[in-house]
């Protein structure tokens, strides 16, 4: 199982899933997309996912495993600067051993329950044994599938990409976002501007209440003066 990474000295074949996760500057949006995309099937990969909003676009989408260095050239070649890039690789390969040792059981045992359900001569026996055959093959199916998705994953990388557009950048790169600044301040007015209109309505619901002694104060401080 070749995607599965390079051999070890005990002839095991390491099962290393790789992934990389990347954040970068961009132009614009316009026609990104559309082009990682392109790069990413060229490369024999496919997208599975993105999230476009006025700040950001997140894609997310798998390469073959060799291709992964070379995926991740092709978008910071799409960017003004990569501002950071991490990589990963998860050795699966202890689970990967686990699971062949026993599918490879019960395989056997299955392959056992199948000899004995043709050589059974009663109804009863060969339900007992097409029951056990059941439950055998289920958890054979389990263990494959569990098998080939770890085999997906070692042969296919996992690359999240964040891009973000100099719209929202300042001129000297600094980082500076005066419209994400501006937002901020919008919602911090727009939460103030509603604290006082709950406000308002509060004390006008509970006037009945407040009014009367308010009023009855007034008058006797008048009164007095």
């Amino acid at each position: 199982m070749s995607a599965c990474g390079r051999a070890t000295p005990e002839g095991v074949p390491r099962v290393l899933v790789r992934g990389a996760t990347l954040r970068a500057l961009v132009e614009s949006f316009d026609g990104l997309e559309a082009t990682l995309a392109q790069k990413v099937t060229a490369l024999g990969g496919f997208t599975t996912s993105s999230e476009l909003s006025d700040a950001s676009l997140t894609v997310v989408f798998r390469v073959p495993a060799p291709k992964l260095e070379l995926a991740l050239a092709e978008i910071a070649a799409l960017t003004r600067r990569v501002d950071t890039r991490q990589t990963r690789a998860d050795d699966l390969t202890e689970e990967y051993v686990d699971l062949e040792a026993q599918r490879k059981n019960l395989t056997a045992t299955r392959d056992r329950l199948l000899l004995l359900l043709g050589q059974a001569t009663k109804v009863d026996d060969a339900l007992e044994v097409n029951e056990g055959l059941t439950e055998v093959q289920g958890q054979l199916e389990k263990l494959t599938g569990r098998i080939e998705f770890l085999e997906q994953g070692a042969a296919l990388s996992t690359v999240t990409a964040t891009f973000y557009p100099e719209s929202h950048t300042s001129l000297d790169g600094s980082g500076w976002r005066p419209l994400e600044v501006a937002r901020v301040a919008l919602r911090s007015l727009l939460s103030v501007v509603q604290f006082l209109a709950n406000t308002v309505i509060v004390l006008a619901v509970f006037a009945p209440l407040w009014g009367p002694p308010v009023w009855l104060f007034r008058r006797r401080r008048a009164a007095r003066g």
